[in-house]
């Protein structure tokens, strides 16, 4: 769980090619004054001689662009022009030296020139680009991953990108994990700027991933929460919290409508104060939660 922070295209002015389903060749949309994708696009391909950059949506939005988008003329990845870590190219201008740039998340990246798709020197497909030479169009190119993906906390305690939380709840090979830092976790995943999906204040956020939030915090506050063991150094790059490796095992307490969705099981059983108080001591459950009969242990 992270801890911290209109599509509209001029028809005159683009024609669409089919690379995969949602890239489309942009020939003339011009934002922050360079040769731009559309706005919620990422640029994955780029032909500066031609005058056309190769444009993706399927990464997540980051509308609105004057809150969401940014300006680079300082970053460089060896020769090549680059936007700041965890940040994709959204558009290029070797004229004034700079591409404009938007949040994407973790990203491994790496060096690549061999692929071409539609035409033009492209990232392969799934990533983005990070950075392009604006002298011989060579590309820098970033794959989306994450760490402790679905564990309470910012990546498994001191963050990948350098910062630490006091919430960020992993140590020694285990973190506690919740419902909501789960759904979460997925829905920062489909909204990078989504609430608390990304370093800096937590008002620059899309309006998505708050109710997920919030079930988060609820239930950590009401000890819906179990430890299961992590490799802190597998990366995520699906997107999806994997079950098996994350799901609540037997004799774990959690509230009767996360049964079927977070029980390693899928089923439960009422909670039992003589047989299960002392798990309830152990992930801090709130009596109240007994009493209204939410608690549920998986079986």
């Amino acid at each position: 769980m992270r801890i911290l922070a209109s599509f509209s295209v001029a028809l005159s002015l683009l024609l669409p090619g089919v690379a995969h389903a949602t890239e489309i060749i942009d020939y003339g949309t011009m934002r922050n004054n360079m040769r731009s994708c559309p706005v919620n696009m990422f640029v994955t391909g780029v032909d500066l001689d031609g005058n056309r950059l190769l444009c993706d949506n399927s990464f997540g939005p980051y509308t609105p662009a004057a809150t969401f988008e940014m300006v680079d003329g300082t970053n460089m990845s060896g020769t090549r022009k680059s936007c700041a870590t965890n940040f994709g190219v959204t558009g290029v201008s070797p004229v004034r030296n700079q591409v404009s740039c938007a949040h994407r998340g973790l990203m491994e990246v790496f060096n690549h020139n061999t692929t071409t798709r539609m035409g033009m020197k492209a990232c392969p497909t799934g990533t983005v680009v990070v950075a392009v030479g604006l002298d011989d169009n060579t590309l820098r190119c970033g794959r989306r991953q994450d760490f402790c993906f679905g564990g309470l906390g910012e990546r498994c305690g001191p963050t990948k990108e350098g910062l630490t939380t006091l919430l960020a709840l992993c140590a020694v090979g285990a973190c506690w994990i919740n419902t909501g830092s789960w759904v979460h976790d997925q829905c920062c995943w489909r909204f990078p700027n989504g609430y608390a999906c990304r370093s800096g204040p937590l008002t620059a956020h899309d309006g998505n991933c708050d109710g997920e939030f919030s079930k988060a915090v609820n239930h950590l506050a009401l000890g819906y929460r179990w430890v299961r063991k992590v490799d802190f150094n597998q990366p995520n790059r699906t997107g999806t919290v994997v079950f098996a490796q994350y799901c609540a095992m037997n004799g774990t307490i959690v509230h009767r409508l996360d049964v079927a969705a977070h029980c390693c099981s899928r089923q439960g059983r009422p909670f039992d104060p003589l047989r299960d108080l002392p798990t309830a001591s152990i992930q801090g459950l709130a009596p109240t939660e007994v009493r209204n009969g939410n608690a549920r242990v998986c079986r």
